[in-house]
């Protein structure tokens, strides 16, 4: 058998083919635009065909649920220490704490000096490691085959990560099914390069990034903070737009995020989180943050509806408006854009200055304008698209 995985242009980064193969043929690199790739060492491979059934690329992988049961949910943690520590209100931490006093294990994504991965804990004062946005790509190697040993063992297991992770899982695990399985995914903005987050700490007085989003001026508010060479926490650091807005722009995203394959109402995993972006209910609680939790399976509901949460049935069309990578996830001619194309090269060749201005939007003279002028234009009839797509879907709703 010839094996062939997902080129580069619709690889997702799950890594569940490393996990699928026995004889550790494939190391996950990171290439020239500082996304994670897989790669086969030939020498070791058997050509037994695993990693390709485990690949929700290749093996047709259908990430939509055919019950279309789901139903969305304005949603925030009663406990307030939760909510504060939580990026938007709270919702993933609540539905976890309530895993782990059931004796179960969360898996979800933690960052150790500056990388993000996926971790399984067991116990509640270890939450925090997995609170909070992560605005990059996480190691996942090893991680599928933690968890399916817990579900052999009974223990329940609560794994989340974006759509494209949560469909590895699915994928890797074939025709093994676990009742002792729950999933959330996320409604994803894209995956950026490692490559803006990198050219940041290599300024001299940061060592690390400790959170992407915190709620000091509020939620929504995105505020890069790092530690410095002194280890004091610095929020708001010169230049952290390199992170933040190159995130911001999608024009450092994986090639597959331009046309995501894992997006939908109905999803095959347990629940989906997002922040509520646009809400007009509840005003009063935007400052401490709402979640949008989507219910799509009754074993999500059951959790959701003993965990700790504050649950107030929304709709579809409230929550659409202002999070569109739920139901359609292109963005337009950006994979073709030099910006991406030649990702490797500027961030490896061109000034600071360059950066900020082709990625970031900070330009430091008028020499920009006429770019600035063609990137308002593109973000226009962007958003006239997606617009238009969003009212058609909503219209085949009602």
């Amino acid at each position: 058998m010839k094996i062939q995985l997902a080129s580069r242009f619709e690889c997702t980064g799950c890594m569940a083919c490393a996990d699928a193969c026995a004889h550790k043929a494939i190391n996950i690199v990171i290439a020239d635009d500082g996304h994670y790739y897989p790669r086969i060492e030939k020498s070791k491979c058997i050509e037994c065909g695993l990693c390709m059934k485990s690949c929700p690329i290749i093996s047709d992988f259908s990430y939509e649920r055919e019950d279309k049961m789901s139903r969305p949910y304005a949603a925030w943690a009663k406990d307030d220490k939760i909510r504060s520590k939580s990026s938007s209100g709270g919702a993933f931490a609540a539905i976890a704490q309530q895993i782990l006093q059931e004796g179960g294990i969360v898996i979800g994504v933690t960052i150790e000096s500056s990388i993000a991965k996926h971790i399984a804990i067991e116990s509640i004062c270890e939450l925090y490691k997995l609170q909070g946005s992560k605005y990059q790509q996480s190691k996942a190697v090893g991680i599928y085959q933690q968890a399916l040993s817990y579900l052999k063992t009974g223990r329940k297991v609560l794994f989340s990560g974006t759509a494209c992770q949560i469909a590895g899982l699915y994928a890797f695990l074939g025709k093994r099914t676990f009742k002792n399985l729950v999933t959330v995914d996320l409604i994803c903005a894209g995956v950026p390069s490692r490559l803006p987050i990198d050219k940041f700490l290599c300024q001299k007085d940061f060592v690390e990034i400790v959170s992407y989003r915190d709620k000091v001026d509020g939620w929504g508010g995105c505020c890069l903070t790092v530690l410095n060479q002194s280890r004091k926490m610095v929020r708001k650091p010169l230049n952290g737009e390199l992170v933040i807005s190159s995130f911001s722009s999608s024009l450092t995203d994986r090639y597959s995020c331009f046309n995501c394959k894992f997006i939908g109402l109905y999803r095959k995993a347990d629940i989906t989180l997002a922040d509520f972006w646009g809400d007009k209910d509840f005003k009063e609680e935007h400052r401490a943050g709402i979640s949008l939790v989507i219910i799509h399976s009754l074993l999500g509901k059951n959790l959701v509806n003993t965990s700790d949460l504050k649950l107030y049935e929304s709709t579809w069309e409230k929550c659409l408006l202002h999070n569109p990578r739920l139901v359609y996830g292109k963005v337009l001619m950006a994979k073709y854009r030099l910006e991406r194309r030649l990702l490797g090269y500027f961030w490896g060749r061109k000034s600071l200055s360059f950066l900020l201005a082709l990625y970031c939007g900070i330009y430091s003279n008028k020499l920009w304008y006429p770019y600035k002028v063609f990137k308002y234009l593109v973000w226009k009839y962007n958003m006239y698209v997606i617009n238009k797509k969003l009212t058609e879907f909503i219209s085949t709703l009602k």
